[in-house]
């Protein structure tokens, strides 16, 4: 591996080499990827297959995360950062295939809430490989370790679409958009791009340890349209509620989801939401009488001043940190639904975020220490529903004390600590 360490603001350029074929190292186990509280770097990433043999890697890191100092030859308030990549045939599977290294600059300016950088992949012989990207932020020392499935085997997957802010096009890296929101999607593989449109919601998840789940993803679209294409450009926005499917293809369940679920999200801001988010603490009856309530806020403030024994700080305490639970799950893993409908962020919010997430192909391993134990629970990545932030609980019999312990210490006024 040849290194080279350039300045760079937007496009950066890595040197790979790899002569023999080596191992590379094992994932690391960590829980910082899904701890905004960690004191380490919070990237995000988007793949881009520009053409069957390019492969671009679109980074955005966030200026509060990391660490400007004026200690440099020049004298520039910046930040440095340390991007090393490898890419092997799979997790399991660690025989370096390539890897590359660079050192990037990142100017501090006044305003400024993010960085927006890409690179280009070497070109491997494979259609599907794995990308473990390492960053380090020197002056701070912080780092992060992120793993990418890249797939270029399926024409319309999500993975040949680039959506982009129409006012300044810098990539979109989130699937939630706004109302009214212009983008713009590009595609160089179809010259015809069709939106699917579905006015639909999404009830809880059941339990960890049922074994019923119902199936949402063979549900019908509302209405089906076809965006104008110029020079693999295509605008998008809609004032509409709902789901997304962008795709060239309208038979195959592929393309890209873009879901709006209101101004206010990834929080929860009106009443309605702050109690429909109460449903894994609340037996259905429960519910069922909170929602014909005629004033919904009083009643959540009420069901948290109960559980708290009237306590108002305590009350404010659990609030506090039942609903940042709640919108780290919209952050984290919002797909087609809302994140903390689904299954990783209904074990977030109840259990808190993993001590330990290991990774295997398809699938992530999360696990908690409780009562000198530990308990793992296995999410598998959905093969039906086209989307990538998919995935779904292994569900077992054996979770059942565990939950309810923790809804009972919910119940009873206390976080849930394993």
């Amino acid at each position: 591996m040849k290194k080279i360490t350039i300045v760079v603001i937007f496009f950066i350029i890595l040197v790979s080499a790899c002569g023999t074929k080596q191992q590379s190292k094992k994932p690391m186990k960590t829980a910082s990827v899904y701890n905004l509280s960690y004191n380490n770097l919070h990237p995000m990433f988007k793949i881009f297959h520009e053409k069957d043999t390019v492969t671009k890697l679109y980074l955005k890191l966030f200026t509060d995360e990391l660490q400007f100092s004026r200690a440099n030859k020049d004298g520039k308030n910046q930040a440095l950062i340390n991007i090393y990549y490898e890419i092997t045939p799979s997790i399991k599977d660690r025989t370096l295939l390539d890897s590359a290294s660079t050192t990037i600059t990142v100017p501090k300016k006044n305003g400024q809430t993010s960085f927006v950088s890409y690179f280009k992949i070497k070109n491997v012989d494979i259609d599907k490989f794995v990308l473990k990207v390492n960053l380090y932020d020197i002056y701070g020392n912080k780092e992060s370790e992120t793993l990418i499935n890249s797939d270029r085997s399926i024409d319309d997957n999500s993975q040949f679409y680039l959506s982009m802010q129409e006012d300044n096009m810098k990539p979109i890296f989130k699937n939630y958009i706004r109302k009214n929101e212009k983008i713009i999607i590009k595609n160089n593989k179809s010259k015809k791009i069709f939106v699917k449109y579905y006015n639909t919601s999404f009830i809880t998840p059941l339990p960890p340890f049922s074994t019923l789940q119902p199936n949402e993803h063979y549900i019908s679209h509302d209405s089906l349209w076809e965006l104008p294409v110029k020079n693999s450009l295509a605008k998008f926005s809609s004032n509409l509620t709902g789901i997304f499917r962008i795709q060239t293809d309208t038979v195959a369940n592929k393309g890209i989801t873009k879901i709006n679920l209101g101004e206010h999200y990834p929080l929860l801001r009106t009443s309605e939401n702050l109690l429909e988010a109460l449903q894994y603490l609340l037996s259905v009856d429960e519910y069922e009488n909170m929602l014909n309530a005629d004033n919904k806020k009083l009643v959540v403030d009420n069901f948290w001043l109960k559980l708290a024994n009237n306590d108002t700080e305590l009350a404010r305490e659990l609030i506090k940190i039942w609903f940042n639970r709640i919108q780290h799950s919209n952050y984290f893993f919002t797909s087609y639904k809302e994140g903390w409908k689904t299954d990783r962020g209904m074990i977030y919010i109840v259990f808190g975020p993993p001590q330990i997430v290991k990774y295997a192909d398809g699938a992530e391993r999360w696990s908690y220490l409780y009562n000198s134990k530990q308990v793992h629970f296995i999410f598998a990545k959905s093969i039906n529903s086209g989307i990538e932030n998919d995935y779904l609980l292994r569900r077992n019999s054996s979770y059942t004390s565990f939950w309810y312990n923790a809804i009972d210490s919910w119940r009873n006024g206390k976080v849930f600590h394993y």
